[in-house]
């Protein structure tokens, strides 16, 4: 039945709205511990949007400057130490495709909530349609059996 693959599909599309939520705030969490704005550590915890409203977020402008206020981490045995400059510019570089990750993932979100919203409002059209069309039998049935009826009439007095 065509309403019960649009409700599929919604859900389908609910599933993936969550999991870019999902994913976009771990890469703004990701990015803001780049820049030094969040303390590293276990992902914070990121609130449900509810059912009806999807948070837009900003995305980060500022420049990273992580490194400037941090020591590099302590060298692994046999490695030798990367210079400051290409610290920064590695770091850099992870910081600009976190970016674009984001902006990337926020693009997806933004056609899954398109294809969300186009399928609600063809499962709308969907139903609408049906009811009518159940009007529509019913009325039909009622006037088949009163011309069903007239005819029994019209036949008993012949």
């Amino acid at each position: 039945m065509a309403g019960s693959s649009n409700r599929d599909e919604i859900a389908a599309l609910r599933k993936e709205i969550s999991a870019l939520l999902t994913t976009n705030g771990q890469l703004h969490q990701h990015l803001g511990q780049l820049n030094g704005y969040l303390p590293a550590g276990p992902p914070i915890p990121l609130p449900r949007p509810s059912e009806g409203h999807l948070q837009d977020r900003e995305p980060v402008t500022e420049p990273c400057h992580w490194a400037a206020n941090h020591s590099a981490a302590p060298p692994v045995a046999g490695t030798s130490t990367p210079s400051p400059a290409a610290a920064l510019a590695a770091m850099l570089r992870e910081r600009d495709d976190l970016q674009q990750r984001l902006q990337a993932t926020e693009l997806a979100r933004c056609a899954a909530q398109q294809r969300r919203s186009t399928a609600e409002a063809a499962l709308q059209r969907a139903t609408e349609d049906l009811e009518r069309q159940r009007k529509l039998m019913a009325s039909l049935a009622a006037q088949d059996s009163a011309n069903e009826a007239d005819l029994l009439r019209q036949q008993l007095r012949e």
